[in-house]
């Protein structure tokens, strides 16, 4: 009887294992529906599968379904298993919804895992940049908040290359129509 009890078990973490895989290969293909399908399903399987979660949550800020990701971030954070990746993973869906307050947290916790990456100093610095953003627009030539920020982290070798901008701003930027080159910059007075 016990052989009955368990066999459901182990036959859904295999199951999951299998979907797991599966969608492996329909995100190694870029094909982000079909990745979410299966791993909806491996979900049900074994609700608690970490690399399940985190699979999901990753192909959810694909599709730029935010909410539905940082659902799936929390489970995962909730369950104790969430490394750097996950709270930087975390963090940058955050700041895409403009809660930068809760990605600075999210991120200062990818930094207490992971100290030594360059990566997680320069994610701190992002939702201070964001939030300058608009303070930098009525300047001319973009100096002020903004520039002095990149200029100080281009400075601390923080930006991916001296004067390139992360590319979760490139990304944000399209998003929102803006290009680099699409903004006229103001005459000097001289």
């Amino acid at each position: 009887m016990s052989d009955k009890t368990n066999k459901p078990h182990q036959t859904g973490r295999a199951d999951a294992d299998a979907l797991l895989a599966s969608a492996r290969e329909w995100i190694d293909k870029g094909q982000w529906d079909e990745a979410s399908r299966i791993l909806l399903a491996a979900l049900e399987a074994n609700p608690g599968h970490a690399d399940i979660l985190r699979n999901l949550a990753r192909v959810q800020l694909h599709r730029h379904e935010y909410l539905p990701a940082l659902r799936t971030f929390d489970r995962l954070i909730g369950s104790g298993q969430a490394d750097a990746a996950d709270y930087t993973d975390t963090g940058d869906a955050l700041s895409d919804v403009g809660e930068y307050a809760q990605a600075v947290d999210t991120y200062r916790r990818s930094l207490n895992l992971m100290p030594d990456d360059p990566r997680n100093h320069h994610n701190l610095a992002l939702p201070g940049l964001r939030l300058f953003e608009d303070d930098a627009r009525g300047l001319p030539d973009g100096v002020g908040a903004l520039g002095a920020v990149f200029s100080r982290h281009a400075a601390d070798g923080l930006l991916h290359q001296p004067g390139e901008i992360h590319p979760a701003v490139v990304v944000r930027k399209q998003r929102a129509g803006q290009h680099d080159g699409d903004q006229q910059r103001k005459p000097d007075p001289a």
